[in-house]
């Protein structure tokens, strides 16, 4: 079970950034289109840096980790691990949830989808993304190999996901296959879902 959210006790890499930036621009794309009012990241990361960017978008923000900057401006924090159930957030209470880089984590990730299709209000989009099979190549070449990536981020991973990995998962938790998208993203190493309800 993790202890610590992402980015808590370590500086951001390069490639961390990188990472972070370019998942963030998918998902800054989709709200500026899109303009959904209540949006939830869970596993936000301690310096919720996809929320961040979409203050000005966005006025009812939430935060979902283990631990998060309570320093952050405009943000509703909630501090909880999420491995096992999302009770604590209600029917219906977002047009938007965010899951970037953490059904890798998960150990019960099909549980998780289903709370995130109850908590998606009517209409309401879940954009999860997270690294497939050619990834883990490359995010443990960086982080073993080469120190680049936080090891202990890989060594808590349980699951990749292609295509093939993810869409059953959302077909089980509720969603359509008429309202699921998915892409490869970030150079073909990540795999991005827009999951509509």
């Amino acid at each position: 079970m993790r202890e610590k959210s992402f980015g808590q006790n370590h500086k951001l890499t390069s490639i961390d950034k990188f990472g972070v930036y370019l998942s963030n621009y998918k998902i800054i794309r989709f709200v500026k289109k899109n303009r959904p009012r209540r949006i939830i990241d869970i596993g936000c990361g301690f310096n919720a840096s996809a929320l961040s960017s979409l203050k000005p978008y966005a006025e009812n923000l939430t935060g979902v980790d283990i631990k998060v900057n309570t320093e952050l401006k405009g943000i509703k924090i909630i501090e909880t691990n999420i491995s096992n159930n999302l009770s604590f957030l209600s029917d219906s209470s977002a047009d938007l949830i965010i899951m970037n880089s953490v059904l890798e984590h998960l150990d019960h990730p099909k549980k998780i989808i289903e709370e995130v299709h109850r908590i998606l209000d009517r209409n309401g989009t879940a954009i999860i993304n997270a690294p497939n099979w050619l990834g883990k190549y490359f995010l443990e070449f960086s982080a073993f190999r080469l120190g680049l990536s936080p090891t202990e981020e890989m060594n808590d991973h349980k699951m990749y996901y292609n295509k093939k990995d993810l869409w059953p998962l959302l077909v089980k938790a509720g969603f359509k296959p008429s309202r699921i998208k998915l892409k490869y993203h970030k150079l073909f190493l990540n795999t991005i879902c827009y999951a509509k309800k």
